[in-house]
């Protein structure tokens, strides 16, 4: 929480020159909590202007700070207000990547290239490339990489990226030759480079110099450093070589390794190889040596993809109880222990803990908690008609624009959840219909018919677009995030309690959206025709077909909620690789 010092809450504040200058004094001195606290004051001036510059001083010294999503907060409406400055566009991008907002960072960086052509230096084309790199559209990074790889100075992160990009699309041949060239250049080769060179061997045949080089990297004396554990864990990842993963944990180099927070990368690898029960025996392993901030709030996501319904409260309770411990030393940054304290006490459902930690939180800041706060009171009033009133559901399969329409809700004043409960990571479930206003994604479109005799008032939005392009962005999904290539790869997954996640619940809803049909194509023309058909004659004016992908935007779903139409502009984006978000706002 921000602290303004006590010579700027005089009834008669100082001049607001003289205050720009001891901010900008501030920043310049880098004295980053100096610098935020000052150029908050500024702001809060009543004499305030806001100028391009003080945003980008302000962003940027949340930026140095460790604070990228509030960094966020103060570069996206600065960008609406003055898209022709470069600084705000560049710390907008920047901020997105600290945040590890892929999709919202790749638009940016791209925006930035495109309108700023004089100004474009080559580490915004790397860092565009590696975002695109996260979202796994490689054919895309390789162009950025292409166009900077052979400038100087040589830059062996760049050429390193160049490599994975052709690794990444198949060409192996290349991929080696890169792979080849990024080592002899680098000065002390990192791991993981050297694990993809062993991969990309074993992918051309020459599977005897790829079992050599693995052995080497194994038997280096650095095996089971945090680095080279990484390196192996992404390489076995990216490979869907999930025996090999889970091998090295259960009987291979890494058996006898002392647990390590690192290794919640490799429960997730296990997840993503669809190896779950081997990820649930891993993170039982780490947990009790969770000590780092970040790794209790990435151990959320874990006990929610990998833990059966009734296993998760105990967990859950563990990591709250563990976040607040580490709260109790009084560390710097309390901002991930909070969140991870109060996502693991809604998880265990005890009313007690959640109105502790809640509380907790806001005595540090009032402002980050606030969400919080209002869940709460919903749980804390369950027979309140008010929970039940003026819902919206966003019904329609993967991959039709939910995550978009789920964001515009938000902006528009909605307490709005994408396909899992923000706090807790799971899958959106009956106790989340009464905490949210608007609730999107396949969790909630298989149970419409339900939804509507529940709901009486309630709107529905069904997201749709053309066959084509939606069984094309679907199939890269399902390669791309549960490793399986075929519809019938898919179905036989589901079946398997083993490998899918999110328990029981995944299952059935997918059974039934997906589970019955031979093919994808059936599966989607499917669900609209029993959409179309439930909501016929006196039910007709309770849906709304909805196509982000043909442009439709705020004019139409504010007709159809009978809402004011907001200035800034409709958020097309798909945020996969983002965590997912509730926003409570006003709209404007």
């Amino acid at each position: 929480m921000v602290t303004i010092p006590d010579d700027r809450l005089d009834p008669a504040p100082a001049p607001i020159g003289k205050l720009v200058d001891l901010a900008e004094a501030a920043s310049n001195e880098r004295n980053w909590s100096e610098a935020i606290a000052r150029w908050t004051a500024c702001f809060a001036h009543p004499e305030a202007h806001p100028a391009p510059r003080w945003h980008a001083a302000l962003g940027n010294a949340l930026l140095a700070s460790g604070q990228a999503n509030r960094a966020v907060d103060v570069f996206e409406p600065a960008r609406v207000r003055h898209p022709k400055a470069p600084e705000i566009a560049l710390g907008l991008a920047r901020a997105y990547t600290r945040a590890e907002r892929w999709d919202d960072a790749a638009g940016v960086w791209a925006a930035c290239i495109a309108e700023f052509p004089d100004r474009v230096r080559s580490d915004w084309r790397v860092n565009y490339a590696e975002c695109l790199g996260h979202l796994e559209r490689w054919a895309e990074a390789e162009e950025q990489t292409t166009l900077v790889v052979d400038t100087e100075p040589v830059r062996v992160a760049i050429m390193a990226l160049h490599a994975r990009c052709a690794q990444q699309r198949g060409d192996w041949p290349a991929a080696l030759e890169r792979w080849d060239r990024c080592i002899a250049a680098a000065d002390d080769a990192r791991p993981i480079w050297l694990m993809d060179r062993a991969t990309a061997l074993q992918a051309v045949g020459r599977s005897a110099e790829a079992t050599a080089a693995f052995n080497l990297i194994r038997d280096s004396g650095r095996a089971t450093c945090n680095e080279t554990r990484r390196a192996f864990v992404q390489a076995m990842t990216r490979a869907r070589r999930g025996d090999e993963l889970a091998q090295a944990f259960t009987e291979g180099f890494l058996k006898d390794a002392p647990p390590d927070p690192s290794d919640l990368t490799a429960a997730r690898g296990l997840i993503t190889c669809n190896r779950v029960d081997d990820a649930r025996r891993l993170f039982a392993r780490l947990l009790p040596e969770l000590h780092n901030a970040q790794g209790l709030v990435r151990s959320l996501n874990i006990v929610a993809l990998a833990h059966d319904a009734d296993e998760r409260p105990a967990l859950y309770r563990r990591i709250a109880d563990r976040a607040h411990e580490m709260l109790a030393a009084e560390p710097t940054d309390v901002a991930p222990l909070h969140r991870a304290r109060v996502g693991a006490a809604f998880g265990t459902r005890d009313i007690g803990l959640i109105r502790t930690a809640v509380a907790d939180a806001e005595a540090d800041d009032p402002a980050a908690a606030a969400p919080a706060r209002e869940i709460l009171r919903r749980i804390e009033t369950p027979d309140d008609p008010a929970h039940r009133r003026g819902k919206v559901f966003c019904i329609g399969l993967s991959k039709t624009g939910t995550t978009s329409l789920s964001r515009a809700l938000g902006m528009l004043g909605y307490a709005s959840a994408h396909w899992a409960n923000p706090y807790t990571w799971e899958l959106l479930g009956e106790r989340d219909l009464l905490l949210f206003d608007a609730l999107a994604d396949t969790p909630i479109t298989w149970q419409f018919r339900q939804l509507e005799e529940s709901f009486p008032d309630a709107r529905f939005i069904f997201t749709s677009r053309p066959l084509e392009d939606w069984r094309r962005s679907w199939r890269k999904h399902m390669i791309r995030d549960l490793g399986v290539a075929d519809f019938d790869g898919f179905k036989a997954m589901i079946e398997s309690p083993d490998r899918v996640r999110y328990g029981e619940r995944y299952r059935r809803i997918h059974r039934d959206l997906y589970g019955r049909y031979d093919d994808p194509d059936s599966a989607f023309l499917g669900l609209g025709e029993e959409i179309r058909a439930h909501f016929s004659g006196a039910r007709a004016d309770k849906l709304l077909e909805f196509d982000v992908f043909a442009g439709d935007g705020f004019n139409k779903l504010c007709g159809f909620l009978r809402r004011p139409i907001p200035k800034d502009p409709f958020p097309w984006s798909n945020a996969a690789h983002e965590k997912p978000r509730v926003v409570y706002a006003t709209a404007s």
